[in-house]
């Protein structure tokens, strides 16, 4: 995931986030930022897997850029689809 913007640091984290219903957070994760590619305008970050493996829907979740314990960018929407399983059968189309 490449994310665009200013003020970014070698030490900005980028932290995803699921709130519950009441608001606080109830899945926080940090995204695993690559800093050899990263420059000031931009971060590029590994997206963490979702908590929950099994979901069958897609889910909204929050994350934000934080560049210290009091700055933080405001929260975007990312959205994770859920995992598709395909078959594993094979059918070449070639008959013998």
């Amino acid at each position: 995931m490449v994310i665009t913007g200013s003020n970014f640091f070698p030490e900005s984290r980028v932290v995803f986030l699921e709130k519950a219903p009441d608001g606080r957070a109830q899945w926080e994760a940090d995204a695993k930022v690559t800093g050899e590619k990263s420059k000031g305008a931009s971060i590029v970050a590994e997206v963490p897997p979702y908590h929950n493996k099994s979901v069958t829907s897609a889910v909204q979740v929050q994350f934000y850029v934080c560049n210290g314990k009091r700055k933080r960018s405001q929260s975007q929407r990312f959205t994770y689809l859920p995992v598709r399983k395909i078959p594993l059968h094979w059918n070449w189309g070639l008959r013998r």
